[in-house]
């Protein structure tokens, strides 16, 4: 297989995953769709503060997160240009904006002709 598919942007989820999770919700789930999709969110709108585990692993895969654009779009601090560290308070803005789109619209959105797919 690619590279890309074990390092970086394309190695995030199995294809047709939030599509997986969607039909076991439909069959399964008790909560509206919306809801499950909240914390993880708000996660990422608000922020979230590095643990010393997350600092530690970034420190581990510097050089491929500074050679992997998307990871080090996610990773670096843009007010320091340096990794997270520990305690700093890292945000998912453009992972809450999709997270946002796929709870109001469903999965549907993120495959082949669909809005951000």
């Amino acid at each position: 297989g690619k590279i890309e598919t074990i390092i970086g942007a394309l190695a995030v989820a199995t294809p047709s995953e939030i599509y997986g999770y969607w039909c076991l919700h439909g069959k399964y789930g008790k909560l509206p769709w919306k809801v499950l999709f909240e914390p993880t969110i708000e996660l990422c709108v608000k922020g979230l503060k590095v643990s010393k585990y997350l600092a530690n692993v970034l420190n581990i895969y510097c050089d491929r997160i500074r050679s992997e654009p998307s990871m080090a779009e996610i990773f670096i601090n843009p007010e320091t240009d340096e990794l997270y560290k520990e305690g700093e308070v890292m945000y998912r803005q453009k992972l809450g904006e999709t997270l946002k789109i796929v709870a109001e619209e469903g999965p549907g959105v993120i495959y082949k002709g669909g809005r951000i797919g």
